[in-house]
């Protein structure tokens, strides 16, 4: 039964785990509410929420509440692919070009799955191929301009965060080797046998079961600020001088307040629309680096799991300009020095994120919707801290 705590909800908490929970209220203090849950060694050890799920009507979060976790995303977005690889349908040094054709064009011929999954295939710059925000709510549009784009730079010799593409690349490998859409993917082969019933890219117009409403992002200055504060915010753990045209290019669209609306969360987009629980997400991740699986249920294969763990570059990236350190799909998390030499990840704009050490046995995942800075790194240091203990 839940129980009220300091004005977080928890529903479980281990003994070992509750200093986590306790610190739920202060990590979410500059987000209206949200959700933490962790996950050790297969068991549920943390899950806690706080807050309001609507400030506007004064609606509380509730266990089952989900959000618009932004990049948090793209760590669901790759594991779906590595299923794919898993079954043989593609591989990491396939070309793009041999499963997609057309995307050949504007040089881009020698560029190859692990290029997108490393954020190396140099089409970060979404301004350069839609006229508007729109454009992103269709799928064969943005696919369309994808395939005809000249990369910013030689495949694989940079990297640059892909924020509004990479769900696009990859969905189109998905449909070109599956015949169905990423978010069908997800659905079936991830949500549907984990029992992950928050857990989703694309979902209803409806309001019946809708996440927390994201926050507006208004016109293109109000975003470009949104951005900026949000990626200051890594630049004071990884200090780095910000290219801000680089920042605007591969976040902002131009035109149109069209990202995190209902339309646009049903579009099924890979890059940041997955609406999740902090409960689920989690778990996902604790399905992912269980060796046997987790409640009998073991999509990916111990291979594959050491192939999407294993750092694939460190180099300065082009966009965030600090050093992510990519792996297949995922970047190392923060708190770094803390974490196993295997710890993966993905981190969203306003606060969301997750992460994995396989070390550990350890998966941490917090959502909120409006968040401010980088909260999952103090929930972070507290959980592994208790997972030492334990």
């Amino acid at each position: 039964m839940a129980h009220r705590r300091r004005d977080v909800v928890t529903e479980v908490v281990h003994p070992d785990f509750q200093a986590v929970a306790d610190l739920v209220p202060t990590a979410l203090r500059r987000a209206r509410g949200g959700a933490v849950a962790v996950y050790h060694r297969g068991e549920l050890v943390v899950d806690a929420w706080t807050g309001l799920r609507d400030t506007s009507t004064g609606e509380p979060w509730e266990r089952d509440t989900t959000a618009m976790a932004w990049s948090t995303t793209k760590g669901v977005t790759s594991a779906a692919l590595h299923l794919v690889v898993q079954r043989g349908a593609l591989d990491y040094d396939d070309l793009v070009a041999d499963h997609w054709p057309e995307f050949a064009a504007g040089g881009k011929a020698t560029t190859t799955v692990r290029h997108v999954l490393t954020h190396e295939a140099g089409l970060h710059d979404i301004r350069s191929l839609i006229p508007d925000a729109r454009a992103m709510l269709d799928h064969d549009t943005i696919a369309a301009a994808l395939a005809q784009a000249e990369p910013a730079y030689e495949p694989g010799t940079a990297n640059g965060y892909h924020a509004l593409t990479y769900g696009s690349l990859v969905d189109e490998l998905v449909r070109r080797t599956t015949g169905g859409t990423l978010a069908e993917l997800v659905r079936r082969e991830i949500a549907e046998p984990l029992g992950l019933d928050g857990f989703a890219i694309g979902t209803s117009t409806t309001s019946a079961d809708a996440p927390a409403p994201p926050p507006p992002m208004g016109s293109l200055g109000s975003g470009a600020r949104r951005i900026g504060r949000a990626a200051n915010v890594v630049t004071r753990i990884a200090p780095a001088r910000l290219d801000l045209r680089a920042i605007a290019a591969a976040f902002i669209p131009h035109g149109g307040d069209v990202i995190g609306t209902p339309e646009f969360l049903a579009s099924g987009n890979g890059s940041i629309g997955g609406v999740f629980t902090a409960r689920d997400l989690a778990r996902f991740y604790a399905a992912f680096i269980a060796t046997d699986g987790l409640g009998g249920v073991a999509p990916w294969s111990s291979d594959t799991l050491d192939r999407a763990a294993t750092e694939q570059n460190d180099r300065r990236d082009a966009v965030l300009s600090i050093r992510p350190r990519w792996t297949l799909g995922f970047h190392r998390p923060w708190p770094r020095r803390h974490l196993g030499p295997g710890a993966f990840g993905f981190f969203g704009m306003f606060g969301s994120g997750a992460w994995a050490d396989r070390d550990r046995q350890l998966t941490v995942a917090l959502v909120c919707p409006d968040g401010r800075g980088l909260p999952l790194v103090g929930v972070g240091k507290a959980a592994i801290a208790a997972a030492d203990r334990r």
